[in-house]
Order: C-alpha cells, then sequence, then structure tokens
C-alpha cells in the first residue's frame, strides 16, 4: 500500500525522488485514508505516516489528536481534496 501510495503520487507530480511538498504529503495521506491499507486503526496509520513524511524533510507541525483524526477523517469520509489537506498542514506547522 505504501509503494501505490507513493507511486500514485509520483504520477501526480512528475518522476523522480519524491520532494518535499504539502500537495504530495497531503496526496500521500488522502490515499491511505481512501484506501485503509490496514485491518483496524486507519486513520492513525494515515496520519502518523503523513506527520513522518513531513519531519523527514524538516517540517515539524504542531496538533492535537482530536484535530488530526478531523483531518483525517474529513478525508477519507467527505472527499477533502490534496489542496484543502494541504491547507490544513499548513496551518500547523511550527518549523521549516
Amino acid at each position: 500500500m505504501l509503494d501505490a501510495a507513493c507511486a500514485r503520487t509520483r504520477a501526480l507530480h512528475g518522476p523522480g525522488r519524491l520532494r518535499l511538498d504539502l500537495a504530495q504529503c497531503s496526496g500521500l495521506l488522502q490515499t491511505l485514508a481512501l484506501h485503509e491499507p490496514l485491518e483496524d486503526r486507519n486513520a492513525f496509520f494515515a496520519w502518523l505516516f503523513g506527520e513522518v513524511f513531513l519531519k523527514v524533510n524538516g517540517i515539524h507541525m504542531d496538533s492535537q489528536p482530536e484535530e488530526a483524526l478531523a483531518l483525517v477523517m474529513s478525508t477519507g469520509h467527505k472527499n477533502a481534496s490534496v489542496q484543502e489537506i494541504a491547507a490544513q498542514f499548513r496551518l500547523r506547522i511550527i518549523t521549516i
């Protein structure tokens, strides 16, 4: 599933190494939230994957667990767009 999420992001944003981009991270989170790769705890997994992706690229966020869950749930159940997810990430950035 992680390979598929990364492949979707590459297809949307071009070939080559994944570069830091909030839209790319949002696309990864969206793919994982929509396709639920695990038997349980998919929302947690999708958020954790997105947060780790950003941290690896030097971006740290400040968010409460309730906010993170609401963002992932809006992605999976209300079909939030990649741009809407990226906007929510931008609101929570504390360092770049």
